[in-house]
């Protein structure tokens, strides 16, 4: 759950983020959850098994990206954003228990930027 507050702490508003963890059972457990560097409304949420990435702005139930490894569980993810003359893109970086480290770059909505 997505919760917005005032400068108060007074919940503003409430927002359920539906993950479909149902159908796996007990064997899927939520490992983090981060926002987006420079986004409003872009969530990550990892388990062992994926990360999927959701514009909340748009919908909470389909990502818009769905993460997954080859190699061991996920065990911890970052973004980066290669900056440079041509290039501002945002990458995610996945650590496994493979002692692997994967990335992926993101197209993020440019009507999500701060």
């Amino acid at each position: 759950m997505v919760l917005t507050v005032d400068k108060e702490g007074k919940v503003l508003s409430e927002l359920t983020v539906n993950l479909m963890l149902e159908a796996y059972g007990d064997q899927l457990s939520i490992i983090g959850t981060k926002w987006v560097p420079g986004t409003k409304t872009v969530l990550a949420v990892a388990t062992q098994n994926f990360i999927r990435v959701y514009d909340l702005a748009k919908d909470n139930f389909s990502p818009i990206y769905n993460i997954s490894t080859f190699s061991g569980s996920i065990v911890d993810f970052t973004f980066s954003k290669n900056v440079t003359a041509d290039d501002s893109e945002t990458r995610i970086l996945v650590a496994t228990s493979g002692k692997k480290v994967f990335m992926q770059p993101l197209e993020i909505p440019s009507d999500t930027q701060m």
